[in-house]
């Protein structure tokens, strides 16, 4: 995959005790070209994952840029990496 994606978000309330993180990454998996990774979890406890595997470069960016979007919704903050640039989404390589 020729630009790959790396968003790290957070979610902290120390009021309400939420200490969460929402990862999500673009690249190849073991059988598939272009996947979307997604790990989600407390911070500092067990974590969960999923892969998405995705048709074309194009489809994964947009993927990861609709989830990223989600968590910003729900009151994450990015602390790493950002959301894709939408001329990405034009054209699939």
């Amino acid at each position: 995959m020729d630009t790959e994606i790396f968003c790290l978000l957070h979610r902290c309330d120390p009021d309400r005790n939420i200490k969460r993180f929402y990862l999500v990454t673009t690249g190849p998996s073991l059988l598939e070209p272009y996947a979307v990774w997604r790990f989600w979890g407390r911070i500092g406890g067990f974590q969960r994952q999923l892969l998405t595997p995705c048709g074309s470069a194009v489809e994964a960016r947009r993927l990861a840029g609709r989830l990223i979007r989600k968590r910003l919704q729900r009151g994450y903050h990015i602390k790493q990496g950002g959301l894709p640039a939408e001329e990405h989404y034009a054209t699939d390589p």
